[in-house]
């Protein structure tokens, strides 16, 4: 790299014949910004740019500004709005690919002096007002030292861009973030006050059907996967009755797609579902977004908004499924926010490949899975202030001002990051995880799912004093820097409560033990549970699936004959459950007393017969 002394003298040079010949200074920060620049591109992909932002409420005339990385400059022409980003991009044809609009100007469509052209491994991007020094920012390796800077340049990988916070200026590195790449969206932060009901997975889990089925005009779903066989089958439903269906999955979740998605994918789009893939194909020129599309909502009719922890599949959607939770939020605002940033990822860029019907070979047959589970928490409705937290665009910051606000901190989640783990270790009471991934992890518990017959843990959720954070986004950078992500934090004292009661029952990991003595009587049995072990308030019984009997009485008498499945389940005090089946087959009894009766009468008739023979011959 040439010398940045030699540089600095250059725009000094360029300064004076363009403008006068006074000295650099640094503008008031009330004018236009560096708002992201695009230095480092994947390959071949053309794909520099930078963005001007103006944070004013007044029109402002770009003639009198130049860009420059001192060795070269573009000057700039036309106006720049109130709050409006422009973007000068090195090639349109590539910009519209990632970006999914045109840029305002291009390189080549501006004056350029000198050369200009950003290094991939250490630069700088400075704008110009007349003689003023506006904004700059510096990155990778470069050793600027001028005005306008101070500390090292921000590190920088390929496809990542640079980004401003905030409008906050501090001349350095803190000022901007590193970590989003080319073509990622940009929300702002927003909060809304909105009606919602909160649910918990799995005793609520058919909250989900019934919000799909209420859908009268679209039905708009982003997910990590879609593999559940009874919400596909509405889905499909919905599309016969003229919903449009449109969704959006990720293309390569860990361990591939499941036989059992493309099954439903097929067969979703074959009725008229529109579906798209986000995929990471760098050899054929895709670069995805995000790592993962790990969010799981679905926006009902542009007013309705459903928020999961949970992905759309077999694990989630069943009786015994996963434990989460679900937020449907009813507000308009909301939902149109929401709906932006879902429009933005499926917008047909480079990295989204629409289904074609790829899937069309895949063998699967759906079956019907039978479990019992009785249900212990029930929704809540409410009306409370809510924040969106969008992974990757601002979800530290929400995360971290979060945490700062709490002063006691409870989380259930599958895993908790190292990093994260050392930001909340102070404050958090209680951890509930499903992997023991920190050895120095100190005041958790392992979920035991068998004591609530809950398949596994997979929540996240963190309940503070005032406030809680719920939804997709893992808790760990990985997840807050690289992956699409979509949570809530959800500002309610009554809402705490709530989720502090689940947790408490969560954590409990002993559970009753059920006993049922079975006692065969004329035209029937009677059922016994008195020898379960522990607290045991009540049972409920089950017969081939219907249930039958459910109250404090544990001794029952149930009038049947035939072959039959019998489940017993029993509720301690605090409500945790246990269950024993058996199978019941009186017809073998029936028979058996059947048979001893014709015996019975047969000796009678021979009796009477050789009676009959011994008189006469007497």
């Amino acid at each position: 790299m040439e010398s940045k002394v030699v540089s600095f003298l250059f725009l000094v040079i360029l300064i004076t014949i363009s403008f006068s010949s006074s000295a650099v200074d640094v503008t008031p920060p009330s004018d236009l910004k560096i708002y992201e620049v695009s230095p480092f591109p994947y390959p071949k992909t053309d794909m520099e740019y930078i963005c001007i932002y103006n944070p004013s409420n007044l029109e402002i005339e770009l003639s009198e500004y130049s860009i420059t990385d001192f060795e070269g400059r573009l000057n700039l022409v036309g106006t720049i709005k109130p709050q409006e980003k422009i973007y000068i991009a090195e090639n349109i044809s590539s910009f519209e690919r990632f970006m999914g609009f045109s840029p305002h100007y291009t390189f080549s469509s501006l004056k350029m002096v000198g050369k200009f052209s950003l290094r991939n491994l250490g630069d700088e991007v400075a704008l110009i007002r007349r003689d003023k020094l506006v904004d700059l920012v510096v990155y990778g390796n470069s050793d600027y030292h001028g005005n306008g800077w101070s500390g090292k340049g921000i590190p920088l990988t390929q496809g990542h861009i640079v980004r401003r916070k905030s409008l906050e200026d501090t001349d350095t590195p803190m000022d901007w973030s590193n970590y989003h790449v080319i073509g990622q969206s940009d929300l702002q932060r927003s909060k809304f006050k909105v009606k919602m009901e909160i649910f918990p997975y799995p005793d609520e889990w058919k909250e989900v059907l019934r919000f799909v089925k209420r859908a009268r005009k679209e039905i708009e779903i982003e997910a990590y996967t879609l593999w559940s066989d009874k919400f596909a089958n509405l889905l499909i439903s919905k599309i016969r009755e003229g919903v449009r269906v449109k969704i959006l999955l990720e293309g390569h979740p860990v361990g591939g797609i499941p036989q059992q998605e493309k099954y439903w994918v097929h067969k979703i789009w074959k009725n008229g579902g529109e579906i798209r893939f986000m995929i990471n194909d760098p050899p054929n020129g895709s670069f995805d977004r995000y790592v993962y599309l790990h969010s799981k909502l679905i926006i009902r009719d542009s007013s309705h908004v459903l928020i999961s922890t949970e992905n759309f599949g077999e694990s989630s959607l069943r009786v015994c499924g996963n434990r989460g939770y679900g937020v449907i939020i009813q507000n308009e605002n909301f939902a149109c926010y929401m709906e932006n940033m879902f429009l933005n990822d499926w917008k047909n860029l480079q990295d989204i490949r629409e289904y074609r019907g790829e899937f069309s070979d895949v063998q699967y047959h759906p079956h019907n899975t039978f479990e019992f589970r009785s249900k212990v928490f029930r929704s809540i409705n409410l009306t409370a202030e809510i924040l969106p937290v969008i992974a990757p665009d601002f979800s530290l910051e929400a995360f971290y001002e979060f945490v700062s606000s709490q002063n006691n901190l409870e989380v259930e989640a599958p895993y908790i990051g190292e990093e994260i783990w050392k930001r909340i270790e102070n404050k958090t009471t209680m951890v509930l995880v499903a992997h023991r991934n920190l050895a120095e992890l100190g005041n958790f518990t392992l979920f035991d799912g068998n004591a609530h017959r809950i398949l596994s843990l997979h929540a996240k959720l963190i309940v503070g004093d005032s406030a809680v954070l719920v939804g997709s986004m893992n808790f760990n950078l990985f997840s807050m820097k690289n992956n699409r992500e979509v949570s809530l934090i959800i500002k309610s004292k009554a809402l705490v409560n709530y989720f502090r009661r689940i947790l408490k029952y969560d954590l409990e990991n002993e559970k009753p033990e059920a006993v049922m003595h079975i006692t065969k009587v004329s035209k029937g049995i009677i059922l016994n549970f008195s020898r379960s072990i522990g607290h045991i308030l009540r049972c409920r019984v089950y017969v081939d699936g219907k249930l039958v009997y459910e109250g404090e009485n544990l001794t029952i008498f149930l009038h049947f004959s035939g072959r039959h499945l019998i489940w017993g389940e029993v509720v301690d005090d605090a409500g945790r459950v246990d269950s024993v089946e058996t199978n019941i087959d009186l017809r073998k009894e029936e028979k058996k007393m059947l048979f001893d009766y014709r015996i019975l009468l047969l000796l009678i008739v021979l009796a009477l017969f050789f009676y009959k023979i011994w008189k006469n011959h007497g």
